[in-house]
């Protein structure tokens, strides 16, 4: 298995997903700090993109929280809320981690990365190879056609546009090819891999 840019970004994500279970609320926080201090320090560009999509994920994450603390028992009222608020901060931690391991990441890389890392279950006669290229073009289709809703005028005459965006995301493919090339990791991407990764065994044993 060949350590393409793709899949080191990948093992960075899925380090961060599986890290996040069971962290105590002061970890989460310590976690979200150094992402934070990661992404000033090494992607100030995704700044702006990440407030945006926060942003407009708000309403779930007060539903979230909202669900959370009606939950509350009577003799701890704030505990439901504290349970909430600590499911929200790990979304915001995820969809930070994604938004960084996905940044200027092209789909038949991705595509490339998850057939790499999947490869086992071919001796199971999974269709890796499909897996791996649909759910690339999903996400890229997914983040083009966010971009366009967004330039779209508002109002009616709008949704013959919405109709047209999503049927062409529907058809969305990525190349066929999934080896046409494997960019070597970048030192920012082994160090980020890294950093997580002792990060995360630190606050489990810190726990």
């Amino acid at each position: 298995m060949t350590m393409s840019r793709a899949l080191v970004r990948l093992f960075s994500l899925l380090a961060v997903a599986v890290g996040l279970i069971g962290l105590a609320p002061s970890a989460i926080v310590l976690l979200a700090t150094v992402l934070a201090v990661w992404i000033i320090l090494m992607e100030r560009e995704l700044i702006a993109q990440l407030g945006q999509r926060i942003w407009r994920m708000r309403w779930f994450f007060l539903a979230i929280a909202i669900l959370y603390g009606l939950g509350s028992p009577l003799a701890d009222p704030w505990s439901g809320w504290l349970e909430g608020a600590c499911r929200v901060a790990i979304l915001i931690v995820l969809v930070v981690t994604v938004a960084v391991c996905l940044h200027r990441l092209p789909a038949h890389e991705l595509a490339d990365g998850i057939a790499t890392l999947l490869a086992p279950l071919r001796y199971l006669r999974i269709p890796v190879d499909t897996f791996a290229r649909r759910t690339a073009a999903t996400l890229d289709a997914v983040n083009d056609m966010s971009e366009r809703v967004r330039a779209l005028p508002r109002g009616r005459s709008a949704l013959g546009g919405v109709a047209q965006i999503c049927e062409q995301a529907e058809r969305y493919t990525v190349l066929e090819n999934l080896q046409l090339e494997r960019p070597a990791p970048a030192p920012r991407d082994l160090a980020f891999l890294a950093l997580m990764l002792v990060l995360l065994v630190m606050l489990r044993l810190l726990a």
